[in-house]
């Protein structure tokens, strides 16, 4: 069976993001508490279960600032491997806002764009993601994403359109050493269809 692929339209769904997300950068710089930056290498690159490196290794750079107001503005970009029209890159762009409550609580909500330079064809799979997260501590998590305008086509040449949202869950436990075991569970829906991933 083939996995299924995610296609999006080519003109983003939140045409405010970009300049919001410049305007939030500028403002989080001014006032930063706390600037990060990271670079990994993974032997798959994967969203929601589906391989988004082609089940190739992958690089990835992420740098985010977050604000004494709880704002983070982060940037990413990883190398998934070539195709017929050269290196793949994917770009990220979000934009969230964090609260921590007593207990441990915490509940986070963003907006972010995922972006794929290059040719026309290439930037179909472009996509807007709305997403709100409630967490407890660093051991627990669920989240639900919402796409809109988002194309879903099942390997077989059936594509299906229309907004598409993801519900996902996440325990992890720490092992000492800085080892941990994490597990989670997710469904992605796309009337009338969907598929579990974890």
């Amino acid at each position: 069976m083939v996995a299924p692929i995610l296609m999006t339209t080519p003109r983003p769904a939140l045409p405010l993001l970009q300049p919001l997300l410049l305007a939030l950068l500028a403002s989080s710089a001014a006032q930063a508490q706390d600037w990060t930056a990271s670079a990994a290498l993974s032997s798959d690159y994967r969203l929601r279960g589906l391989s988004l490196s082609d089940r190739k290794p992958a690089q990835m750079l992420d740098l985010g600032v977050t604000s004494d107001g709880g704002w983070t503005v982060g940037l990413g970009a990883a190398a998934l491997g070539r195709d017929g029209a050269g290196r793949r890159t994917l770009l990220t762009a979000s934009v969230a806002r964090s609260w921590q409550w007593d207990g441990g609580w915490g509940a986070d909500l963003a907006a972010s764009h995922w972006a794929w330079p290059g040719p026309a064809w290439r930037r179909a799979y472009d996509y807007d993601e709305l997403r709100a997260t409630l967490r407890w501590r660093s051991r627990a998590s669920a989240s639900l994403a919402c796409q809109p305008r988002t194309r879903l086509n099942n390997g077989y040449g059936y594509v299906r359109s229309g907004s598409a949202c993801s519900a996902e869950a996440s325990l992890s436990e720490g092992l000492g050493r800085g080892f941990g075991l994490q597990g989670g569970l997710g469904v992605y829906a796309q009337s009338p269809g969907r598929y579990v991933y974890g």
